[in-house]
């Protein structure tokens, strides 16, 4: 008997598809569907794919079984993994493709589909079960185990994989049994894990309002397994701190700025230094605290030019070292620039930004996106010389991947500028921005 064709597919390299004849080995076969046109002429079955073996990094082959009466791939995952996303092969039988391969997700496993030729009648789907190769642990953490609130946690956790998603940090006081359950991960963009095991978690703790005091850690999965800490948690207040995007818009008239943050109380005895583009300084006294200590409100002088400042929160007379950048603009609709590649925000640097010609640039934009828009670059020696610069629109106003963008001509002067923005509102309003806050060098 001659050897049977093999075809691998590798989940993390472009897909590889290998369509051979069978010879005298035959892949399973369902009768019960005659007249079905299939590869190589057979009409009188419908043949089926069939996985034959799966090997994934890290995972011994004997952890691995394919029960192909269930359709069931059941992997143990060892306590001990070094990816989240191992690299994944299959053996299958001739002809069939994997459809939409994808490496093996510890966190998601879905499932893994066979077909033929593209052929519906001849879709198989093989579920894979994850199992942990023990319980669910917390694994080393300090001892004394002390949080300050606004800061980070991180809890190591060992054989977590096991299918289920969802899993909450819960804490229960001591003494007042007040319980705070927290969605491991609610906030992806912030509380993604480490991809190994043990999965490295950082909830979110610092976006709720816990209290000062002893806790009792648990950690709860949507599956009802558990682990529970051996110590308890000491939670402290941490220092005063501010969040904040850099693109909050200050609107007419009153100038009333609220700022999000962490252990924004009181009896900390906090002001906030702003300062304005000639380096100029005023510190303002809060108007009014949120009691949890997440934000605070301060109402700048009405007559506060609109342009682009820096916050500083002072905390008992000190200046913290963040520097924050606050756009103030003089109506609801009037844009401001919320960032430009290559700058980094420092309320004190005098020299010029450098951009160069026939070279792109990204921005962002704000509060809103425009329907057309275009810059114009002013020149500093005389004013009555500008030249505008066409603005090509990407898919976000803010800076990223997708941000707008300009590229200077090389027929343009070079020399220092202006930078400001105009364009049309989606309400066919013609708007205009400040100017930004440091000089452009064109080179």
């Amino acid at each position: 008997m001659s050897r049977r064709s093999l075809v691998y597919l590798s989940l993390l390299l472009p897909l590889l598809l290998a369509t051979c004849k069978p010879d005298h080995d035959k892949p399973a076969v369902v009768v019960g569907v005659p007249g079905t046109s299939l590869p190589g002429g057979s009409s009188a079955a419908t043949v089926l794919p069939k996985l034959l073996e799966m090997t994934v990094e890290g995972i011994p082959k004997e952890n691995i079984n394919i029960d192909e009466a269930k359709k069931e791939v059941t992997v143990i995952v060892p306590t001990a993994i070094a990816s989240r996303l191992p690299a994944t092969m299959f053996r299958v039988t001739d002809s069939a493709r994997v459809v939409r391969p994808m490496g093996l997700d510890l966190l998601h496993p879905g499932s893994i589909d066979l077909n033929i030729g593209g052929l519906p009648t001849t879709n198989v789907s093989y579920k894979i079960l994850l199992k942990p190769a023990g319980d669910l642990a917390i694994g080393s953490i300090p001892t004394p185990f002390v949080y300050e609130t606004g800061s980070r946690l991180g809890l190591p956790i060992y054989n977590f994989y096991d299918g289920s998603y969802t899993t909450y940090l819960v804490l229960t006081r001591k003494g007042s049994g007040e319980v705070t359950k927290i969605n491991v991960f609610d906030y992806p963009s912030a509380s993604s894990t480490q991809i190994v095991d043990p999965l490295l978690f950082w909830p979110l703790i610092e976006q709720y309002a816990i209290p000062p005091g002893e806790y009792a850690v648990e950690i709860q999965k949507e599956n009802g397994r558990k682990a529970t800490l051996s110590q308890p948690l000491l939670v402290k207040r941490g220092a005063p701190k501010l969040s904040f995007n850099g693109n909050y818009v200050m609107g007419t008239p009153n100038r009333n700025v609220a700022l999000g943050g962490v252990n924004l109380f009181g009896d900390e005895q906090l002001e906030v230094q702003l300062i304005d583009a000639d380096g100029r300084e005023s510190r303002i006294k809060p108007a009014e605290y949120d009691a949890d200590g997440k934000w605070l409100k301060v109402a700048l002088p009405e007559d506060t030019p609109a342009g682009y400042y820096a916050l500083q929160l002072v905390r008992k007379g000190q200046v913290t070292a963040e520097y924050l950048r606050l756009p103030v603009i003089n109506s609801p609709v009037q844009p401001y620039f919320s960032g430009l590649e290559g700058y980094t925000f420092d309320p004190y640097a005098k020299a010029p930004v450098v951009v160069n010609r026939a070279k792109s640039y990204r921005f962002g934009i704000g509060p809103y996106c425009l329907l057309q828009s275009k810059l114009k670059f002013i020149r500093v020696d005389n004013p009555l010389v500008e030249g505008s610069v066409e603005v090509v629109e990407g898919g976000n106003c803010e800076i990223g991947t997708s941000a707008l963008s300009f590229t200077i001509p090389a027929t343009f002067a070079p020399g220092r500028y202006l930078l400001v923005l105009e364009g049309t509102t989606y309400s066919k309003l013609n708007v205009r921005s400040e100017p930004f806050e440091r000089i452009i060098e064109v080179r």
